[in-house]
């Protein structure tokens, strides 16, 4: 497998990893719009807006979690918000973005 699949514009290139979890994210995202029981508990504007929040909060919370594990990959503090130069923690997404699908389906716990 190729580490860089496409190289677009300057520092910013289609890696090969991040190609398959996006595969991954939209057939997810198509199968489970389309699921029976889906359709019975939420509509579909309530399962997409869920999905957008979970997704935009997961890359937050891998981006984090890889700075707090791996401080030494940025030699300022700011290099963080810099997405083009890599770094992210797949273990890190699942609370944050369960938290952001659960508060904005209005579920309590």
């Amino acid at each position: 497998m190729y580490p860089k699949l496409l190289h677009l514009y300057g520092p910013l290139s289609i890696n090969s990893y991040g190609l398959m979890i996006a595969i991954g994210l939209l057939t997810f995202l198509y199968l489970a719009s389309r699921h029976p029981r889906r359709k019975k508990l939420m509509s579909v504007d309530a399962f997409y807006e869920a999905a957008f929040v979970g997704l935009a909060l997961g890359v937050v919370g891998g981006r984090i979690l890889f700075a707090i594990m791996e401080p030494q990959a940025y030699s300022v503090w700011y290099e963080v918000f810099y997405p083009w130069e890599g770094g992210f923690s797949l273990l890190a997404p699942s609370l944050p973005c369960s938290a952001g699908c659960r508060y904005t389906l209005g579920i309590r716990a």
